[in-house]
């Protein structure tokens, strides 16, 4: 997500992009069970669309929005925290899914998948809570960006 610009980070930002992505997580294991490319490349063209497909939200309200608002803050600076650790786990957590999900075995897949995503879930309420801390912070920089380019 590091390669986003920071228009498409505002329009992911949106809570129906938010959530119609974190639903569609248990997709991604489809292509590996019934071993289709087909199906592969249907998902990943949602997951590479998803995060402009929705305008810019009209506030960062949403527990949502400033879950992706936060991970863009915390994605340009990248510290070592409780939130390194749970987007590991929740790597590694996938990875084992995906690997059962081939295999065909459908309660190690439930297992590692369910568990991977509650990491991400986790994962985005520490980003909403690191957008909370540094909110004013963002909006400073911001506002300067905005008016050197004027």
């Amino acid at each position: 997500m590091a390669i986003l610009s920071e228009k498409t980070w505002k329009r992911h930002s949106n809570p129906l992009s938010v959530w119609s992505r974190i639903l569609s997580y248990p997709l991604v294991y489809l292509p590996f069970w019934y071993r289709s490319w087909k199906q592969g490349a249907a998902v990943a063209a949602w997951f590479a669309v998803n995060p402009v497909l929705f305008p810019e939200p009209e506030s960062d309200e949403s527990w949502a929005t400033r879950g992706v608002l936060g991970e863009e803050l915390w994605t340009a600076e990248r510290p070592r925290d409780l939130s390194t650790a749970l987007t590991g786990a929740s790597a590694a957590f996938f990875a084992s899914g995906l690997w059962s999900a081939y295999k065909r075995r459908f309660w190690p897949t439930m297992f590692f998948g369910g568990t991977a995503f509650l990491l991400k879930l986790w994962y985005i309420d520490r980003m909403t809570f690191y957008y909370e801390q540094h909110r004013e912070e963002a909006r400073d920089k911001r506002a300067n960006s905005r008016s050197q380019r004027q």
